[in-house]
């Protein structure tokens, strides 16, 4: 009998943890599976550690210290592998149009942003839920097209399905042209997440690695991609005077 209660048990688990699944912000998500792997690697490692292989389990909690990142008590490395667990560049990218300013991570691929101007200045977008960032696309839509591009980018990443609910199809907001606007070498510098002093080495690099991320080709946003392209184009012509 008690098997059948158990049974019963890991059913009403397993049903709970699809729905969850399916509910769940893809960014959320994987924040979630890292963490439960990085904590796997480093129970693994430690049980590795105490039958003294210590040639598998200090690698294995190096891998489990990366998953995790900065905020774990493991961050800082193993043994032989300390200094370079969790190790990034910590490059970003910045995108601003009238009303926003999107963060882009590199590493990641995770973007984040806030309102600039208008309504909400200052509110992160991470803040505000789905219906409040549908009714934010929809009156950009209308007044400005650009910042609409843009949230319509963060939203194709952190809300799918957001489209369906905001009476849209595919493909980006309508109106909206990347190049419309002039593009200084430091806004150029920041869509790329370089420095003043970068080399065109620096520049086709950052540009090749931002464009495998937002190429509309790999189910990135053609507004973006656009800006990564008009941003390499000033910093080369600005390197070549």
């Amino acid at each position: 009998m008690h098997y059948l209660f158990g049974g019963l048990a890991l059913l009403v688990f397993l049903i709970f943890a699809a729905r969850t699944f399916v509910k769940a912000n893809p960014k959320q998500l994987a924040q979630t599976m890292r963490s439960i792997g990085g904590w796997g690697l480093i129970v693994a490692s430690g049980l590795l550690a105490l039958r003294g292989l210590f040639p598998i389990a200090l690698p294995m909690a190096a891998m489990g210290a990366m998953l995790l990142g900065k905020g774990s008590p493991f961050a800082g490395g193993f043994g032989p592998f300390r200094g370079n667990a969790n190790k990034s560049s910590a490059q970003t990218s910045k995108v601003r149009t009238v009303h926003l300013e999107m963060t882009l991570d590199h590493d990641s691929g995770d973007m984040d942003g806030r309102i600039i101007n208008g309504p909400g200045k200052g509110i992160g977008l991470s803040e505000l839920d789905r219906p409040a960032l549908i009714e934010l696309f929809t009156n950009y839509r209308a007044n400005d097209p650009q910042s609409a591009q843009l949230l319509a980018a963060y939203l194709d990443r952190s809300h799918e399905g957001w489209r369906d609910q905001a009476g849209m199809g595919g493909g980006d907001a309508p109106g909206a042209d990347a190049r419309t606007d002039a593009m200084t070498p430091e806004e150029a510098l920041e869509v790329l997440g370089l420095e003043q002093g970068a080399s065109t080495q620096d520049i086709a690099s950052a540009h090749r690695n931002l464009m495998k991320r937002m190429h509309p080709d790999q189910g990135g946003s053609t507004y973006l991609a656009a800006k990564i392209n008009q941003a390499k184009d000033v910093l080369l012509q600005k390197s070549a005077i």
